[in-house]
């Protein structure tokens, strides 16, 4: 029961109408928060009104983007509008802007040193030195091609970036500040689309998954999906389950899929449903799995609860009816015994 997880097992309990695209969301301990197109919006996680939008009246609303929100050590909240990175003190609400990239910023992400990086249109890595919470350019990282939108940083003090037009996989050494190897790979792009895998491995979502083997650097894997469709995050839930997300801006809706990892190497597509009209580019999990919220192309927020009794019913069907009915008889035979030994 410990592993148990079922995305079946979940309802809809609240909805939040936003009208743009949501495209993250981050939960802090009076908050939730999205970003969507040229605003970020602010709402009580206590009964979801909205308290507050922040960034919503550039000349140039059109050029700026707000793409994705990152929550960082010291409680403020970093994120990318325009061809700006933001930091956001949640207590205040004081926004400082980082300039440093000539084009739109896809992607903000803190490392463990506590420096910032974020990637852009502009083909490059900004590495930000932190200087008690102020920010200022440390190095830059040139490489890629195309666009570069998600960063994570792995074991050894490397740093992977991807670029979805460019379908290839960078990895950095944060040593030397360089690029030791390139992949060919196809990243989808969004925020939570790199995952660690079990040390040695990253899990990527493009059309389907793929596992790239970290120790010689190449694709050992690819798992496809119904359609051909992209996934737009990837979300672990335990060493056994991870959850994916698909869909698109316009047309095709929103499937959450649920993966089930068999072996290393083998993933099996567990279950499947459909929570919004159009492609789902985030979800947190909360409140030790009992708590699910999603965001959407469709401008929703849906918070979905638990049921816990279908839990139960999973723990009496995963029951060996057979084995219970045999140890059923045994109590009754002891009890014969223990009965007439003693008369």
């Amino acid at each position: 029961m410990e592993n148990y997880f079922n995305i079946n097992d979940y309802n809809q309990y609240n909805e939040i109408n936003n009208n743009n695209i949501v495209y993250s969301i981050i939960i802090t301990k009076k908050f939730l928060i999205t970003s969507e197109i040229n605003s970020l919006k602010i709402f009580d996680i206590n009964n979801y009104k909205l308290v507050k939008i922040l960034d919503n009246n550039d000349e140039n609303p059109n050029d700026n983007i707000l793409i994705y929100i990152t929550l960082l050590k010291n409680s403020n909240l970093a994120y990318s509008k325009g061809n700006f990175v933001k930091i956001l003190n949640i207590e205040n609400f004081e926004i400082k802007s980082l300039k440093g990239h000539s084009q739109m910023v896809i992607y903000v992400y803190e490392l463990k040193n506590n420096n910032l990086a974020s990637s852009s249109f502009d083909q490059t890595i900004i590495i930000w030195e932190n200087k008690n919470n102020n920010y200022e350019i440390y190095k830059i990282l040139k490489g890629h091609k195309f666009e570069v939108s998600p960063l994570l940083e792995i074991n050894n003090n490397l740093l992977v970036s991807s670029s979805f037009n460019e379908k290839i996989i960078k990895i950095w050494d944060l040593n030397y500040y360089i690029n030791i190897c390139s992949i060919e790979c196809l990243c989808t792009g969004w925020a939570e689309t790199i995952l660690l895998y079990n040390k040695n491995y990253l899990i990527i979502a493009g059309l389907g998954l793929y596992i790239l083997d970290l120790i010689h650097y190449k694709i050992l894997k690819h798992f496809k999906i119904e359609n051909n469709k992209f996934i737009k995050f990837i979300k672990k839930v335990n060493n056994n389950i991870y959850l994916t997300g698909d869909g698109s801006q316009t047309s095709l809706p929103g499937n959450l899929i649920q993966w089930k990892v068999i072996k290393k190497l083998e993933w099996v597509q567990e279950k499947k449903i459909t929570i919004h009209d159009l492609g789902i580019n985030a979800i947190i999990i909360l409140d030790n799995n009992n708590i699910m919220i999603t965001g959407s192309n469709d401008g929703k927020i849906k918070i979905w609860k638990k049921n816990k009794f279908k839990k139960f019913i999973y723990f009496f069907k995963s029951l060996n009816l057979n084995k219970i009915k045999w140890l059923l008889y045994l109590v009754l035979i002891v009890n014969i015994i223990y009965i007439f030994i003693n008369k």
